[in-house]
């Protein structure tokens, strides 16, 4: 049987990785990880104690396998160890096993986002609510201080209407010796006769008028006894001679 080593390794590697045994690359090199795979191996599934064998504990074509696994050739002729019937069953259940693993994992995966994803949308409606809240504070805070201030405003013009009212119906009393009310005083006694402050003197004008008359009169009957001539009125005086 033709044999190539890195085939070989491979071969076995390849086992080891399918049981879950063996988290390495398949890449021919027996080094520790895959040695501590195959002990791991040896142990668990055939009940052999490895302990003290070399570093090189892989199968050669010149020793026989252990129950459970076989050899074979691959497509060019080369030997290569596979699996029996026992290591073929072990190795379908180490694959059910890691894919259910894998569902799981994916399935945890998604509940995470999914967490995520709601988590995300409760703290930014959380967000919104918060700031609809705030929005509508503010607005009744606003339309609080702008009832106060025509409230205020409106009490003002009451308190301004109560005065002015107030003030036409008890208008201020003149007191002696107020210039306001001397003021006032001389304003209507203006044209007065005297000892009648305040009052108009009605017929002031009228007596002025009979006194320049009088006068008149009296210059034309002086005019006329120096002239020789009867003042006017005089013949209507003089008694009729009979």
């Amino acid at each position: 049987m033709a044999f190539n080593q890195v085939k070989l390794i491979k071969s076995q590697q390849q086992i080891l990785k399918d049981l879950g045994m063996y988290q390495g690359e398949v890449d021919g090199h027996w080094g520790p990880k895959t040695q501590s795979a195959f002990i791991g191996y040896m142990t668990q599934y055939r009940g052999v104690d490895l302990v003290g064998r070399g570093a090189d504990n892989y199968f050669s074509p010149f020793e026989p396998l252990p129950e459970g696994l076989a050899w074979g050739k691959d497509e060019e002729g080369d030997a290569i160890v596979v699996a029996g019937e026992a290591v073929a069953a072990a190795i379908a259940l180490a694959k059910k096993e890691q894919e259910e693993r894998e569902r799981l994992n994916a399935e945890q995966e998604e509940d995470r986002l999914e967490q995520e994803r709601l988590d995300a949308e409760k703290a930014e409606t959380e967000k919104l609510e918060a700031e609809r809240l705030e929005a509508e504070k503010k607005a009744a805070d606003d339309k609080l201080a702008e009832d106060e201030a025509e409230k205020e405003r409106l009490e003002n013009e009451r308190q301004a209407e109560e005065k002015r009212l107030a003030a036409e119906a008890n208008p201020p009393v003149l007191q002696p010796g107020d210039d306001t009310g001397n003021a006032l005083e001389n304003a209507g006694t203006q044209g007065c006769p005297a000892g009648e402050p305040g009052i108009p003197a009605e017929g002031a004008a009228n007596e002025t008028l009979d006194e320049d008359a009088e006068l008149e009169r009296l210059m034309a009957e002086e005019e006329a006894e120096k002239n020789g001539q009867p003042a006017a009125g005089a013949e209507d005086e003089t008694e009729p001679d009979h």
